[in-house]
């Protein structure tokens, strides 16, 4: 009797130790003394387990699958282009950081990181957010002049005429080489625009002062010339009147005195 009471306790003993020695790897549930696996959508990640953990579902348009759920794997949800994940769990998508005007994309951004910026290089530009920086226009090979220079946020302007710092500083060095003192020749800037109003003062003193004394010029020569002339008989001349009667008496002609008294003692015969 005592024999059989060992052998039942050897044999409940070994059933204890047989028990705890099932070891349900990953992918697979632990029920009783067996393992049994996980069913579809869920998964068990670690050794032992009681029950397996449901898969997750990348639900919405912002999302994407990256990793399909697997028996020992979740599901690993990624954000679409222009997105990332808000944390490790990736439960919510956020857009990405634009570059501000003046500024270039160092790194794009991805599903687990934000976009990184930085300024433009020297020489380039960009006016609106989130566009890439391009080059300055090139003036000289338009054959044109530089009237403004660009920044991180403009372009260059250009011009076919040139600037009038490059006009000053081209007349300054034609009249410093000309000269055959140039180190004690004084150099001279051309301001067109001060210029200008200078000539306009000049020319509104200069004018009356030349008109006023040509107008007295003129009006004391036209007096002198008047003083000079002699002048003129007022007296009116007196005239003849003609007779009433135009009708003249014929004149005799003056002949020979001894025809004419022949003839009238002719006549009276």
């Amino acid at each position: 009797m005592t024999h059989l009471i060992a052998q039942i306790c050897a044999l409940s003993s070994l059933l204890i130790a047989v028990t705890l020695a099932v070891n349900c790897p990953r992918g697979t549930y632990k029920t009783q003394n067996t393992c049994k696996p996980c069913p579809a959508t869920s998964f068990s990640n670690d050794e032992n387990l009681r029950r397996c953990q449901r898969c997750q579902s990348c639900f919405g348009s912002k999302f994407r699958v990256e990793r399909q759920c697997t028996a020992i794997s979740n599901t690993k949800c990624g954000c679409v282009q222009g997105y990332m994940c808000s944390n490790d769990a990736c439960d919510q998508c956020m857009a990405h950081r634009s570059c501000l005007p003046g500024q270039r994309i160092v790194k794009e951004g991805t599903s687990n990181s934000d976009t990184e910026c930085t300024g433009c290089d020297e020489g380039s530009f960009s006016k609106t957010e989130g566009e890439p920086c391009i080059p300055w226009t090139d003036c000289s090979t338009k054959g044109m002049f530089v009237t403004r220079n660009g920044s991180s946020t403009q372009d260059r302007e250009c011009s076919p005429t040139p600037p009038r710092s490059i006009q000053a500083r081209t007349y300054t060095a034609s009249t410093s080489t000309s000269s055959t003192t140039p180190q004690h020749s004084p150099q001279f800037k051309v301001y067109p625009e001060k210029d200008a109003n200078v000539l306009g003062i000049l020319a509104a003193f200069l004018v009356p002062c030349l008109f006023i004394p040509f107008t007295m010029f003129a009006v004391i020569l036209t007096r002198k010339r008047h003083k000079r002339m002699p002048k003129k008989d007022d007296t009116p001349v007196a005239q003849t009147e003609d007779d009433a009667c135009s009708c003249h008496y014929p004149v005799k002609e003056l002949g020979d005195d001894s025809t004419d008294s022949s003839q009238d003692s002719l006549l009276t015969v």
